[in-house]
């Protein structure tokens, strides 16, 4: 008896007692390294210097593309912003708020919405149009504007009530398309308890008895007369033709209306007292208090890009007047939506940069010059409110009684037909009057002569000396053109001095400061809306842009690297082969040498643990496991698999050695059978047998098989355990029923084996079967043929039949296609004492032989 020993052997080699020295461990460390990060697989296989000099190529490419990639994304992430709810989430500033619509200030500091607001003390109105700044910028804008206001508040108290209320209408600040005014509107200043009108001339006024009206809703002053009697009166028609005012008797009939834009009329009389001029795209005001001529404004507002006069789109036209060339345009204040357009005169031809000469009005094709004055001190004589001589204590000049009028010429139109035709103009018509008057004098002289024929108006039929009348209209008689006309409206209150549509009162009108609250701060401090939003506008820190920047960076060089060292390749080849230096062609491919190398390893861990199941005889792994197990000092004995039936061989082969595990591999010529090494004694089953089988057929699983008449009877071996006997009782096979059942059972175990061939625990599937191949020597084929159709026989032969040729196929280790001509003559089944080979049973299954007749019977 041969026992095992199973000694773990030492380790194949003894460790190196040598040590590097510092500069060999850097230098080798460092070429490691150097191949070890190439950028790209195919460099590490190159020749030596090749290898170096393109990696240090590859290397500087590397290092190029990822400096490259983390500037442009650093600078892509610094310039990146994000939304976000903290300050800790990086750089981080507020959002401004985009503002845009009208607030309203009221006397006591207080923005429309917020907490005290009275809307009739609505003092400022603001307009703001897509304005986002921090509060220093709003700071500063409001500041700005308060120094534009204190100008005009200086001079209010040297202004008598007329002045100052056309301040309330028309003064503002412009910056960009944002402005600030006074809540002042000329629908609310001119709708009065009393509104009276007429027309008048140098002979007197016009005695037709004409109704005024003012309407709020389209903010026209309106004249009424009866056409029939217009004409029939002297000092009428010498004032006024209807024709060249607008009258149509078509559309008409007998009224005759002198329409008169209040809008309109407050913005020309605006311009042409220079309180704003536009020029090159600033706002310039200008006031009789303010100690320069022209105050551009400067203060901490930028420069406007919006004038508030805006030109209609078609309507520019060329004047030639004494010799100079004007521009007639006309224009309108966007603040006044459905003002009718004004037609000014300018010496620029670009409209963003025009100076107005003047700004005139329309009525029909007659050309009008509008003035304001208030009515005075005194109910019977012209007597104009003065605050140097402290009128500011009189009464009268406090209460809202305008004078609201317009001069024109009663002369032929202007021709608007030979403008558009270039041709020369007929210098008789009430433009070019107009014009010659404006050139005569300025126009605050103008519209302060104004008053006294205004006053004499208001006064019907009082003033009629023709003496003082000539002195009045002297400064409008031109001796080419004759006098001037007028039409003149009077709107009166002596209780209210509203001057707002939010019924704002003006305490004092005249020579007194009604524009400055002493509240200004408050709405410096306060914003009339949030100037920023919740959340913040952030930005990433640099030092988490340069983290971010590389890491993308590191990807992005690792992805284009490996494209351009393959582009470059092709050229190194070429170069290489130039040079007669291209590299030999791989004997072996990696997949090979790696599948080689892990089969190796798979070997020597075996050897370690002393697994040498599936090593073949005489092969190199077989001879370089014997000198592994040498070199050790360990005797060479091999132990068998860990299948767990090992226990069972043990007795059953008189403590034979054994191993019964195969590998077969399909891609491989001829059979791979797993070597069996066995301790036995070399004459021992010849003795038995007294026969020898040829050469061609040897067993190489099963032990001991039966041998008999030259055959292997393959179920003929003694139990494979004593176990066996004892777990499973053999019975004999009675009934057909009983043969089939056994039969089905032994096809299911030979097929799993089949399976599992050439697996780890194939060796347990293959010796299942055997045990239950050993029920076959029990079966009774007297009893079953007796009384039974012989075709239900022949079934049970054919799964016989598969059975013998599954077990054949794994005894002998052949492939399955063929076993039977190969092994057929030789490879037998024991079957109720009667031994049949596998072409005996071929015989009974296919041609309905008796197994009594063939085949011989089995040695008792």
């Amino acid at each position: 008896m041969v026992k095992k020993v199973l000694i773990r052997p030492k380790a194949f080699a003894e460790k190196d007692n040598d040590e590097e020295s510092l500069r060999e461990y850097m230098k080798r460390t460092a070429d490691e390294a150097f191949v070890e990060n190439l950028p790209m697989d195919a460099l590490k296989e190159l020749p030596s210097w090749y290898k170096y000099a393109f990696g240090m190529i590859g290397y500087m490419i590397a290092l190029g593309t990822m400096l490259y990639f983390t500037y442009t994304l650093f600078q892509q992430q610094t310039n990146k912003s994000f939304i976000a709810l903290s300050y800790d989430d990086g750089d981080c500033e507020p959002v401004p708020t985009i503002m845009t619509g009208d607030f309203i200030a009221s006397y006591r500091g207080m923005w429309e919405g917020q907490r005290g607001f009275v809307y009739s003390e609505a003092l400022y109105s603001m307009t703001l149009t897509g304005y986002e700044g921090s509060m220093e910028d709003y700071v500063n804008k409001l500041n700005g504007i308060e120094k534009q206001l204190q100008i005009v508040a200086d001079g209010a108290v040297h202004r008598d009530a007329g002045e100052n209320l056309l301040y309330w209408m028309t003064w503002s600040v412009n910056v960009g398309l944002d402005y600030f005014e006074m809540t002042g509107d000329p629908t609310s200043i001119l709708n009065r308890e009393y509104f009276y009108g007429t027309l008048a001339g140098i002979a007197g006024e016009c005695q037709a008895e004409p109704e005024a009206r003012f309407t709020v809703a389209t903010a026209e002053m309106e004249l009424f007369f009866q056409k029939d009697r217009f004409d029939q009166l002297e000092y009428c028609t010498a004032a006024a033709t209807p024709a060249w005012m607008g009258w149509v008797e078509r559309f008409m009939k007998n009224n005759f209306i002198i329409k008169i834009d209040a809008w309109q009329a407050m913005v020309a009389i605006a311009v042409m007292k220079k309180y704003v001029v536009f020029l090159n795209s600033k706002v310039v005001f200008m006031d009789d208090g303010a100690a320069c001529v022209m105050c551009y404004l400067k203060v901490n507002l930028g420069e406007m890009q919006m004038n508030l006069l805006q030109p209609v789109q078609g309507t520019e036209k060329v004047l030639h007047f004494h010799n100079e060339t004007l521009y007639l345009v006309e224009v309108f204040d966007f603040r006044y939506p459905g003002m009718l357009p004004l037609s000014c005169i300018s010496t620029d031809q670009n409209l963003r940069n025009m100076r107005f000469r003047a700004c005139l009005l329309r009525q029909g094709d007659t050309y009008m010059l509008p003035v304001m004055n208030h009515f005075g001190t005194a109910r019977d004589f012209p007597e104009p409110c003065n605050c140097s001589n402290g009128d500011f204590h009189n009464r009268e000049c406090h209460n809202l009684d305008l004078m609201v009028s317009v001069l024109f010429y009663n002369l032929p139109p202007y021709d608007t037909d030979i403008v558009n035709n270039s041709q020369p103009q007929a210098a008789n018509n009430s433009l070019y009057a107009l014009l010659t008057l404006l050139e005569s004098d300025t126009y605050r002289n103008i519209n302060r002569n104004a008053y006294n024929i205004s006053f004499a108006a208001c006064r019907f039929n009082q003033w009629t000396d023709p003496v003082w009348r000539n002195t009045s209209y002297e400064f409008c008689n031109l001796a080419e053109y004759g006098t001037c006309s007028m039409i003149m409206y009077n709107p009166y209150d002596r209780r209210s001095r509203t001057v707002s549509p939010f019924y704002y009162q003006v305490p004092s009108i005249a020579c007194a400061d009604s524009f400055m609250t002493p509240n200004w701060a408050a709405l410096t401090n306060t914003p009339p809306a949030p100037l920023h939003e919740r959340y913040l506008q952030c930005t990433v820190p640099w030092y988490e842009a340069i983290f971010e920047a590389q890491g993308i960076a590191s990807g992005n060089a690792a992805l284009a690297v490996p494209l351009i060292m393959g582009g470059l390749l092709p050229f190194l080849f070429l170069y290489m082969q130039q040079t007669g230096n291209n590299p030999p062609k791989p004997e072996y491919s990696e997949e090979e040498l790696t599948n080689a190398s892990r089969a190796h390893a798979l070997y020597m861990l075996r050897v370690r643990d002393k697994k040498t199941r599936g090593f073949v005889q005489n092969s190199v792994l077989m001879q370089t496991a014997r000198e592994l197990m040498n070199v050790s000092g360990q005797e060479v004995a091999f132990s068998d698999s860990d299948d767990e039936s090992d226990e069972e061989l043990e007795e059953g082969v008189d403590d034979e050695e054994e191993s019964h595990d195969e590998e077969k591999d399909a891609g491989w010529r001829g059979p791979v059978a797993t070597a069996i090494r066995t301790r036995l004694n070399k004459n021992r089953h010849s003795s038995e047998q007294g026969v020898e089988l040829s050469h061609q057929l040897k067993p190489t699983i099963t032990p001991g098989l039966t041998r008999i008449r030259g055959v292997i009877v393959l179920n003929g071996f003694k139990h494979l355990s004593s176990k066996f006997s004892r777990r499973r009782r053999l019975h004999d096979c009675v009934t057909l029923t009983d043969l089939k059942g056994v039969l089905e059972k032994l096809n299911d175990l030979f097929e799993k084996a089949l399976s599992v061939r050439g697996r780890n625990g194939s060796g347990a599937s293959f010796r299942n079967a055997l045990h239950e191949a050993l029920y076959l020597k029990n079966v009774k084929l007297d009893e079953i043929y007796a009384g039974q159709s012989k075709e239900d026989a022949r079934e049970c032969f054919k799964i016989l039949q598969q059975v013998m040729r599954m077990h054949a196929c794994l005894e002998f280790d052949r492939a399955l296609q063929g076993i039977t001509a190969a092994v057929g003559k030789y490879a037998a089944y024991n079957l109720g004492g009667r031994v049949l080979t596998m072409e005996n049973v071929m015989d009974v299954a296919v041609l309905n032989s008796s197994p009594f007749v063939l085949g011989f019977d089995a040695p008792k």
